[in-house]
């Protein structure tokens, strides 16, 4: 019941679904287990392994049309993205999400996007006050909220580079 199975004509991914960016278990490409290099990073090669089967298809079939399905799993749990991405957002957080709420609230309201009548919804009752974490918790959501910040830019820059394979090959 492997994706060629059902219907699709190429496969790249994790047939159990989720687990390490790093080293995923279960990779297939189409029907046959697939052995990740050492650079290996999963949203990468979804996005490259993407890019290759529209460069394929339009070589093999120039007038047909296709149907390219991608599914990342960024950029749910683990937490896990490359350390020069993650750099690029560490401390970034550190003033908190109660700040962070409210300047992203009045950057809506800015752009036109939100009633100015409309006030920011309260936090999650579960959530502490950001004030009332100590350094070391604030340390640790600040590389929480980093990691995950790395991983929606490298899915982003993914997806930007399979538009842009579309629109080489004349397809977008």
């Amino acid at each position: 019941s492997w994706p060629c199975q059902r219907g699709f004509d190429r496969f790249f991914g994790s047939i159990p679904g989720g687990g390490s960016y790093f080293s995923p278990n279960g990779l297939a490409m189409d029907n046959e287990p697939y052995e990740p290099d050492a650079d290996f990073y999963f949203t990468d090669a979804i996005s490259e392994h993407s890019c290759r089967f529209i460069n394929e298809h339009r070589r093999r079939s120039p007038s047909a049309p296709f149907f390219l399905y991608t599914a990342y799993t960024a950029p749910h749990w683990p937490l896990h993205a490359r350390q020069e991405d993650i750099a690029r957002y560490r401390g970034r957080y550190r003033r908190g999400w109660d700040v962070l709420r409210a300047e992203k609230h009045q950057w809506m309201i800015d752009m036109g996007l939100l009633n100015p009548d409309w006030a920011v919804s309260p936090r999650d009752e579960r959530v502490p006050a950001w004030d009332s974490l100590t350094a070391e918790q604030q340390d640790v959501f600040d590389l929480r909220m980093a990691i995950y910040a790395a991983q929606l830019t490298c899915m982003d820059d993914g997806i930007g580079r399979i538009i842009e394979t579309i629109r080489r090959r004349g397809l977008l």
